[in-house]
């Protein structure tokens, strides 16, 4: 038995937030209308490896946004890259995601959990407090519904509430609220899950 994609009766961390691109960069420049279609069919396939490969799907609206700025910059450069730009698109997408992955630190487990502080010594020196924020904010994240979360990325993207708020057809007043709302229930969800523990 094989589900859609976008089908309701999946779990919300299944489901596959619209495309959503500016067609000018962060930098002022445009991004080049090929690679704009590019990565709009490649929309799935990049929010599933960004899930399967660092947990965290709605995090590829940021990576898309970086590929496709990068990518248009390198067509002008080198034309020729659009014949193989899908190719080249996707390639240059999965090496992002297996460098933030490498990045983040992300372990593949082997031997007993007490060998883990000895094979793994973390190499930067405020490694607890990133790893403290981090925990934090996953653990706040996963009470949150999943249009909060996509807010909480095109935030992080510098999108203003006015482009939030005509992304989800509301204004940008009524968008600040449901994310404040949102993150106001995830803590309040994330509270009464450690009580429920204790108990």
């Amino acid at each position: 038995m094989t589900r859609e994609l976008n089908d309701t009766s999946t779990p919300a961390t299944s489901r596959i937030p619209p495309f959503w691109l500016r067609s000018i960069a962060r930098d002022g420049s445009l991004l080049d209308p090929m690679v704009v279609v590019v990565a709009q069919e490649s929309w799935s396939w990049a929010y599933r490896l960004a899930e399967q490969n660092l947990h965290d799907g709605p995090c590829a609206l940021e990576i898309v946004e970086i590929i496709a700025t990068e990518v248009s910059r390198r067509l002008h450069v080198q034309p020729e890259i659009g014949q193989r730009l899908a190719a080249y698109y996707r390639m240059a997408f999965a090496r992002r995601i297996r460098a933030i992955a490498d990045r983040n630190g992300r372990i593949h487990y082997e031997g007993r959990p007490q060998d883990l502080e000895t094979n793994y010594k973390p190499s930067a020196p405020d490694w607890v407090t990133v790893l403290e924020d981090r925990m934090c904010l996953d653990a706040l994240l996963c009470h949150a519904t999943p249009t909060t979360r996509l807010m909480l990325h095109y935030r992080v993207l510098e999108y203003s509430w006015k482009e939030i708020g005509h992304h989800f057809s509301v204004t940008a007043k009524q968008a600040r609220s449901r994310f404040y709302y949102g993150l106001r229930l995830a803590h309040q969800r994330l509270i009464v899950a450690q009580e429920q523990r204790r108990c």
